[in-house]
């Protein structure tokens, strides 16, 4: 029958409960479903980011997505060199919707004008897929 031609090697998550799937199951296997305080020193490991990520200029749901995908491509043994000649595909759910519309986006479009170029450009810089191909 031969090997199958797609499998899931790795998985990743970043969410209100914590940082990395490590993290996240050990906080629900303490039985705590409330979110988790990143102010507080305690719960401060549920949410320590990737130093390539840059929260402070970056689009935040993005850095996210990234984060995640880059746990679950370590989680699976691929480092940059072993991706070369791979092709791998990234499933991603989120329950962020359409935040890529930055607020002038929004305002134009939902209300029937036409975005600006700023916009515009706000909009597709901010695409989650693209985002992470830039950064892998």
């Amino acid at each position: 029958m031969g090997q199958p031609k797609h499998r899931i090697t790795g998985m990743g998550i970043v969410s209100a409960a914590g940082h990395g799937v490590q993290a996240v199951t050990a906080r629900l296997f303490e039985g705590r479903t409330d979110q988790a305080n990143p102010n507080d020193p305690s719960e401060s490991r549920y949410f320590k980011l990737k130093p390539e990520t840059s929260p402070a200029t970056d689009f935040l749901p993005n850095v996210f997505a990234l984060a995640a995908t880059t746990e679950a491509l370590a989680m699976a043994g691929l480092d940059e060199p072993s991706r070369k000649n791979l092709r791998i595909g990234v499933v991603m759910g989120s329950t962020v919707g359409c935040t890529n519309y930055d607020d002038d986006f929004g305002r134009d479009f939902f209300t029937g004008k036409f975005p600006g170029s700023g916009a515009l450009r706000n909009y597709f810089r901010n695409n989650t897929a693209q985002f992470i191909a830039r950064h892998l």
